[in-house]
């Protein structure tokens, strides 16, 4: 019995060591496994989400302006009306007095008839092969500055959409009947270019250089300096002006002149400081403003 009773104790010992080295086998081989397994999930390639191309922006490269030959482009014939004020009643110079009834019509034929209002930079930038011509252009012109064109002519072409190019006398500003200079701040902020029409309005033809001086490169100055935009458009007083006159505007940064000589412009046959005008009276209403553009082709 002793000897029975000792067999089967160390049959039991023998059992739970079995059992022992069973279960740390089995802990160190899911040890091994769990190692290889950590190792192999870790060592797999990282999927980079590709960029996301929408959000990946090609930077736009402007292409050139399609435009004709420089050749081409200065004899480019185009209108430049020349309007003064604008109001139904007329004051001392009623032949200037375009009535507000008058340019509406005005207005309204450029737009039943798809002409397109520029300004003088506009006209410059396509003669320098910066910018393109728009179809049927076209160039309204306001010499003096005069408080109506604020009150009535403005209110308009904003109404249509057009815009111009404001010949400002820079000395008359702030005096009556002339505009404010915080109305011609607005005007040139709105798209409407502010060119020079001399300091005070004197016969530049008939000046010393000094004079010469201030009437072309002053207001210059002063109405860059009101508006924050280059001004590089003239037109003379009284439609006077000499090569002296024209040599100095060059000279000082301008880079045209309009005149008071009846008739389409062309930079190739006037040159860019001595470009034609069509002269607007009191009276022309829109069918005689389409009269005064009869033959107009672009």
């Amino acid at each position: 019995m002793g000897k029975r009773a000792n067999r089967q104790k160390e049959k039991i010992k023998k059992s739970k060591k079995l059992i022992v080295a069973l279960v740390l086998l089995m802990l160190i081989v899911g040890c091994i496994a769990g190692t290889i397994i950590f190792f192999m999930n870790n060592n797999k390639p990282v999927n980079v989400p590709e960029q996301n191309k929408e959000a990946s922006v090609t930077p736009e490269v402007k292409k050139p302006l399609s435009l004709p030959p420089k050749e081409e482009r200065e004899n480019t014939t185009i209108p430049i009306l020349m309007y003064h004020l604008v109001d139904e009643e007329a004051g001392a110079l009623e032949g200037l007095y375009l009535r507000t009834s008058e340019l509406e019509e005005h207005l309204q034929y450029f737009k039943d008839n798809n002409f397109t209002p520029i300004t003088m930079n506009d006209l410059q930038g396509y003669w320098m092969g910066t910018k393109a011509l728009p179809k049927k252009p076209i160039l309204l012109t306001f010499d003096d500055g005069s408080v109506t064109v604020y009150n009535n002519a403005y209110p308009l072409m904003k109404k249509y959409g057009f815009v111009s190019t404001q010949f400002i006398i820079s000395s008359h500003l702030d005096n009556g009947g002339v505009m404010t200079k915080e109305q011609v701040k607005e005007m040139a902020a709105s798209g409407h270019e502010i060119g020079s029409h001399s300091y005070s309005h004197l016969d530049l033809a008939n000046v010393s250089d000094s004079t010469l001086e201030q009437e072309v490169v002053q207001s210059k100055k002063d109405l860059e300096a009101l508006v924050g935009q280059p001004v590089v458009s003239f037109c003379y007083p009284a439609g006077k002006f000499s090569t002296n006159v024209q040599n100095y505007l060059e000279k000082s940064g301008y880079l045209s002149a309009v005149t008071t000589v009846n008739g389409f412009a062309n930079k190739t046959e006037q040159g860019a400081f001595e470009l034609k005008r069509i002269r607007i009276n009191r009276g022309y209403t829109g069918a005689v403003l389409k009269e005064k553009l009869a033959g107009y082709e672009l």
